[in-house]
């Protein structure tokens, strides 16, 4: 029988990666593993560390900081907006700069995850036919078995006669 105790979910908190937290969390709960919710983040190439950002009556705010704290912010959000559901699972967050594919495969091998369970399409980026280019990529590479996961169905209302 497979053993899946430990679970990677990369998120971009696009559509598709928040339903894939979704289903990690049922397989969390299913098989009683853990789950590492992970950002991956890439800083632009134009961006150096010395481009402050400013706002009329506040100090400078480094530019690559303040995207780094609202990433931050934002995978809070996601992770406490998907987790509550009354579940006791044991689940942990990070945020890592880097190129999204490597960092994800990377994490996954060092980690030694069991399963990664991702979005198929990102939030920005060129689209693809089938499959992110970042999916597509952790597909090809990762060490690990990798479960996609497509955009949520929209809910559609059937109009019915009544009587």
């Amino acid at each position: 029988m497979v053993s899946i105790k430990r679970i990677l979910v990369p998120v971009d908190f696009s559509d598709c990666s928040v339903e894939a937290l979704r289903y990690a969390l049922e397989l969390a709960d299913l098989f009683d593993a853990s789950i590492d919710v992970v950002y991956v983040w890439e800083p632009p190439y134009y961006v150096g560390p010395d481009m402050m950002l400013y706002v009329p009556g506040s100090a400078g705010q480094s530019l690559i900081g303040h995207a780094r704290a609202k990433a931050e912010s934002e995978l809070d959000e996601t992770v406490r907006r998907v987790t509550t559901n009354g579940k006791s699972l044991r689940i942990t967050q990070r945020l890592v700069s880097g190129q999204p594919y490597r960092k994800i495969c990377e994490i996954a091998e060092l980690e030694s995850f069991d399963l990664i369970v991702m979005g198929t399409h990102g939030r920005t980026g060129l689209s693809r036919l089938i499959v992110g280019s970042v999916a597509e990529k952790v597909i090809r590479f990762a060490p690990r078995p990798v479960l996609t996961i497509g955009r949520p169905l929209p809910e559609v209302l059937h109009a019915r006669p009544t009587s």
